[in-house]
């Protein structure tokens, strides 16, 4: 569907707080461009930067934590529609939405990435972007790069399931035979997001002076990036042919903190009176996950510009007019 037709108060894209004055650089003009998962977080600020000088269309379930897009007569008559570029967000995401059903979870993911891949080695768009995720370096990420090799934990634990099928995403395009980008988003966050993450359930919480859960001690550590800077690493790639064909990182390592540390920001951020409570989590736990972006500082002049603390008080601004 055309990405007006999805458009409410929380999509009101150059409405957001913390987003009137951004403009960003779109980098293609005049392309059919489809989105699948586009009504999802990060879809909906992709529309909101391209739909301006471009067609764009939104192929998404529309459903809380997930994109399902294995309707294969619908997802054929979308690719088939001369469609020049491809941006693949729809996915099952979060913690526990995978847990719930980690079977779904890859069939949704991988399987829905298979059927996307062969038609788009029929239909040859100009790029396909695969959106994979930081999660394919398992328990524990410092200056993770991009050759560095991809780690998952056992079996049995259905958290893997998510990384499992990105990895094997990546793979699915990376060897079609069609030009593509896979990106590694790490922790990405901002105004309009929804489902599961940290910073956002935190804000609402705070913002309610609902006590704010923390698994364990808080000592996790997690690099988080502002969604007008991965929005602007995303427009460069769309626009840099010369990039093309590789896998990215996308993160902000200079906004790096601890699980603890972030919840105490947005406490004050809030000027709010709710406390920390920790809880013991029997799930595996990611230790540290921080980026390396040398590769995308390169390739794309990726700068992310937004500090945890800006960041974070453009976000609580959205939620503050919005909860």
């Amino acid at each position: 569907m055309k990405a007006d037709k999805i458009a409410g108060e929380d999509t009101a894209y150059k409405k957001t707080p913390g987003l009137a004055l951004w403009v960003p650089k779109c980098r293609v003009k005049n392309k059919r461009i489809l989105i699948t998962g586009g009504a999802g977080f990060i879809g909906k600020h992709l529309w909101g930067s391209l739909c301006g000088e471009n067609d764009v269309r939104v192929y998404d379930s529309a459903t809380e934590g997930g994109g399902d897009i294995r309707s294969a007569t619908r997802l054929k008559a979308e690719v088939a529609d001369k469609i020049d570029i491809v941006i693949h967000c729809a996915a099952v995401a979060g913690i526990y939405s995978v847990d719930a059903d980690p079977f779904a979870t890859l069939d949704i993911n991988l399987g829905g990435t298979l059927s996307l891949v062969k038609l788009c080695q029929i239909y040859r768009p100009e790029l396909v972007v695969n959106f994979s995720s930081s999660e394919v370096y398992g328990l524990f990420a410092y200056d993770a790069k991009e050759s560095d090799q991809t780690s998952q934990g056992a079996v049995h634990e259905g958290r893997w399931v998510y990384g499992v099928s990105k990895l094997a995403a990546e793979y699915a395009v990376a060897l079609s035979g069609i030009n593509y980008v896979s990106v590694r988003p790490f922790n990405i966050y901002g105004p309009g997001q929804k489902g599961e993450g940290a910073i956002h359930d935190f804000v609402k919480m705070a913002l309610r002076n609902v006590d704010l859960t923390i698994h364990g001690a808080g000592s996790q550590v997690r690099s988080w990036c502002y969604i007008t800077d991965f929005i602007d690493a995303m427009m460069e790639i769309l626009g840099t042919k010369r990039a093309w064909n590789r896998i990215y990182n996308i993160g902000n390592p200079h906004a790096t903190i601890t699980v603890k540390g972030l919840a105490e920001k947005i406490i004050e951020a809030t000027g709010s009176s709710s406390s920390l409570v920790y809880t013991k989590y029997d799930g595996p736990e990611v230790k540290v996950r921080v980026p390396n972006i040398d590769l995308a500082r390169k390739a794309l002049m990726f700068d992310p510009k937004v500090s945890i603390d800006e960041g974070i008080k453009k976000t609580v601004a959205y939620y503050r007019k919005w909860l």
